[in-house]
């Protein structure tokens, strides 16, 4: 027998699928097949149609991956619908509730993510699991900026950076927002604290934290805090990081 091992195997198992979409066997066969490949279309297919015969106390997990799978294609309204439908039968997954936090978050639907992460972050609070905490307080605060709620956004990051005062999108969210608000001595902090940090670059891709883009802001605070000489000196230093970057050029010659 064809164990699905080629690419024979696998069109074998398909024209079974054909003949017999119930065929268990060879549903289990194939998506195994998919997985190995890997092949996320056919995979998604699959999981989509074995949902459908997955007992509903296991059914969670399955939309969970669907959702994963959905969003890897660009289809995030499949994937919020997936993840609505995984927190309704596991409502007590925290990560689950985080990934559609985050789905209405990315879905504008901004009045319905709030609530959840306010509700996460107290939870984790009270169960003392504070590292998760600052990570629900971190999203909340990110929302509330969105929302144009600078107070609730501040209260928020501020939580998050007591329990993660290292964390990197705590940092930049809080850093960014002092500026907004023009709280420079905290801005100042704030920047201060990144420019002796270690990012990785993946990270500092991420969130646009190069050590030369924090010494022009932290260069920019002094120069916004009547401190010219000290922002000249962070420009430069910015420039040994990043020789030639034309905004540090220009802050410096506008010294």
């Amino acid at each position: 027998d064809n164990d699905g091992s080629s690419a024979d195997g696998k069109a074998h198992l398909q024209r079974a699928l054909e003949y017999d979409p119930q065929h268990v066997d060879a549903a289990t066969a194939l998506e195994r097949l998919a997985r190995q490949e890997p092949d996320d279309r056919l995979l998604e297919k699959l999981l989509a149609t074995r949902l459908a015969r997955t007992p509903v106390a296991e059914q969670a997990g399955v939309c969970a991956e669907l959702a994963r799978l959905a969003t890897a294609r660009g289809a995030d309204a499949d994937a919020l619908e997936y993840l609505q439908r995984a927190v309704e039968l596991r409502g007590q997954d925290s990560e689950l509730q985080l990934a559609l936090a985050d789905a209405y978050v990315k879905a504008g639907q901004l009045d319905r993510a709030a609530p959840m992460f306010e509700q996460l972050a107290t939870e984790a609070k009270a169960a003392k699991r504070l590292k998760d905490a600052g990570r629900y307080r971190q999203r909340q605060g990110a929302l509330l900026v969105q929302r144009g709620d600078l107070a609730g956004a501040q209260a928020a990051y501020e939580e998050a950076f007591r329990v993660q005062p290292t964390d990197v999108a705590t940092m930049v969210g809080l850093g960014k927002l002092y500026v907004q608000t023009q709280a420079w001595e905290s801005a100042r902090r704030i920047y201060q604290s990144m420019v002796l940090q270690s990012i990785d670059p993946a990270t500092a891709k991420t969130y646009g934290v190069t050590k030369g883009l924090l010494y022009l802001a932290l260069g920019q605070i002094h120069m916004a805090m009547g401190q010219a000489d000290k922002a000249k000196a962070m420009f430069q230093r910015g420039l040994e990081f990043e020789a030639g970057q034309p905004d540090l050029v220009a802050a410096l010659a506008a010294c």
